[in-house]
């Protein structure tokens, strides 16, 4: 399964609230089955990222069908600059196995 990078940018006055349901919703997938990876980092005052990788489409395709994932979705609503941005990536083999591959 690709590598999935989900950026949210929210707007200054809501970048409490966001991170609380972001950190709900990491807390949740982290239960999830074929959750291989789901970690919530900080790029600064306008923007979370949030790195995923799931054992297959469809473990993935699951979690975006959870409640956790709905509960999130509701708890961002009208507190984002612009829509999550989801980008899906393919891993590209280089250099030591272990250090290179999420």
């Amino acid at each position: 399964m690709p590598v999935v990078m989900a950026t949210l940018k929210p707007l200054p006055e809501h970048r409490a609230e966001v991170m609380a349901a972001l950190r709900t919703l990491v807390a949740a997938a982290h239960t999830e089955e074929g959750v291989e990876r789901f970690a919530l980092l900080d790029g600064g005052a306008d923007v979370f990222v949030i790195i995923e990788k799931w054992v297959d489409r469809n473990a993935w395709e699951a979690h975006t069908r959870s409640a956790a994932s709905q509960q999130a979705n509701k708890a961002v609503a009208g507190k984002l600059r612009e829509a999550p941005a989801h980008l899906f990536l393919t891993p590209i083999p280089a250099g030591d196995d272990r250090l290179g591959r999420l």
